[in-house]
């Protein structure tokens, strides 16, 4: 059956990313769109050929509408998500999916109930590049983990949107952190590390959080340090060392469509190869999976699993934080 998705929200990132993903995944079609932008969706539909919707009450009460994949500022995706879910429909979402362990765990119970699905768009864990230094690291080549250290920088922004908007939900912490702390947990899925220091930091004239850190501490002693950054130079890598060697690659979150991955391993003497991965869309391939939780009541439940233990993470580092 083809999925009939909505796009709910037509920033700059959905235009460019989502819209395009949606129209090309295998079995979905973009049904429609809804924005209090009317030039942005008049040109949605003009080159998708999709419907459009004065509200986003119209949309979700739409029969046709089968998902809606929420593109819209932070702190609107818990409310804006219980409307979806309450719709009866299947509910993705942009990163992160809400702003609180206590809202994220309620979209996963409610979805549960209603029957249908909630994903959170971490693009790159669906790209072959995330994946394929997931096996690298679990399949013992490294052997035993011992640290992990990971970066997410970006300069200014042209059109920075909500993320100068604390009302927003703007700041580096949720737009930017959110990506080395799912990270670790996309490395690491069944286990809970401690947050044994962090900082969150606000740059002198800034209404938000600019950058911030978090060092990790997993059982068996393996210790992770985490840290991001908005306003400065663009810097996006992981690196990480076993007691057998260690493997790092640059671009692991954001990447073109036709960026050929590099890995960088180093074996126990030190003596270093380097592995070519594989090009992708992970915009493509996310909602592709997105698509597969449908039919696959294990595989759904299992991401709402991970949408809970990410948000707990990220709740732990706000707690533990210190200006």
């Amino acid at each position: 059956m083809t999925l009939r998705v909505a796009v709910w929200g037509l920033g700059p990132h959905a235009v460019r990313n989502v819209l395009p993903a949606v129209a090309q995944a295998r079995g979905m079609a973009l049904h429609g769109v809804y924005s209090r932008n009317p030039e942005v969706v008049s040109a949605a539909c003009a080159q998708y050929g999709c419907a459009r919707w004065e509200s986003a009450q119209a949309m979700l009460a739409d029969a046709e509408v089968d998902a809606v994949y929420l593109s819209t500022p932070i702190s609107l995706h818990a409310a804006q998500g219980q409307e979806v879910l309450r719709a009866g429909k299947h509910f993705w979402c942009e990163k992160p999916i809400a702003t609180r362990v206590d809202e994220a765990e309620a979209l996963c119970t409610l979805s549960r109930g209603r029957g249908v699905t909630v994903a959170e768009g971490f693009m790159y864990l669906y790209h072959p590049h995330f994946a394929r230094l997931r096996e690298m690291v679990a399949g013992g080549g490294i052997g035993r983990v011992v640290s992990v250290v990971c970066r997410f920088g970006i300069p200014p922004l042209d059109r920075p949107s909500f993320r100068n908007d604390p009302a927003l939900g703007g700041g580096a912490f949720l737009d930017v952190g959110s990506y080395p702390l799912s990270a670790v947990v996309g490395l690491f899925p069944d286990v809970d590390p401690e947050v044994t220091l962090a900082e969150i930091d606000t740059a002198p004239g800034s209404a938000v959080d600019t950058a911030g850190s978090a060092l990790l501490r997993y059982p068996g002693g393996a210790r992770a340090y985490l840290e991001w950054k908005t306003g400065v130079g663009y810097r996006n890598e992981i690196d990480v060392w076993g007691d057998a060697g260690s493997v790092s690659t640059e671009r692991i979150f954001s990447k073109a469509a036709d960026y050929v991955p590099r890995f960088r391993v180093l074996d126990r003497t030190g003596r270093e190869t380097v592995e070519e991965g594989r090009a992708g869309n992970h915009f493509v391939t996310m909602l592709e999976t997105f698509r597969g939780l449908v039919d696959d009541t294990a595989a759904a439940e299992r991401e709402r699993q991970l949408i809970a233990r990410r948000a707990r993470l990220v709740g732990h580092v706000r707690d533990r934080s210190t200006p």
